[in-house]
């Protein structure tokens, strides 16, 4: 399983800064328990998107992810909550 997120957004009282994501991904890692988060570069058609990603095929940190999906769907776009489902 994968969880991935962009590496920065964008503050709402200070729109000219970006700001890191990396606290959140780093707190999601050490809840299910993964090794790294790697930072990886998205070809998108017209611009390039920075993602920091954690991956896991361990049955445990699966079940946690999935235990927690369920509880608490995510507020994402439909593909990433139907590949939850699949």
């Amino acid at each position: 399983m994968r969880v991935s997120q962009k590496q920065t957004y964008k503050s709402t009282t200070t729109i000219s800064k970006n700001h890191s994501n990396f606290y959140i991904m780093d707190k999601i890692r050490d809840f299910l328990d993964v090794k790294i988060v790697t930072k990886i570069q998205r070809n998108k058609p017209n611009y390039m998107e920075l993602v920091s990603q954690g991956k896991t095929t361990k049955k445990l940190s699966c079940d946690i992810l999935i235990n927690y999906l369920t509880n608490f769907p995510l507020f994402s776009s439909p593909p990433g909550h139907q590949d939850f489902l699949d």
